[in-house]
């Protein structure tokens, strides 16, 4: 398996941490502007959506940095 600089699975793996702090930084933006109504419903919405991307690249990192090769 080619495993070089540029590959996706070296920079998935590596950002995967960072990826779980922009899902998490989201989600409490997102939260935090439905109770407050500093943010409109679709821009809250916009954020839920968003974190859910950010969780979901936190995953593939993490399964990309404990794969067994």
């Amino acid at each position: 398996m080619n495993n070089g600089f540029w590959t996706r699975r070296r920079w998935l793996a590596r950002l995967s941490f960072s990826f779980l702090i922009i899902a998490g930084w989201l989600f409490w933006t997102g939260y935090q502007g439905g109770v407050n109504h500093t943010l409109s419903p679709g821009r809250s919405t916009l954020c839920y959506v968003a974190g859910f991307m950010a969780l979901s690249l936190f995953f593939m990192g993490t399964r990309e940095r404990h794969r067994g090769d």
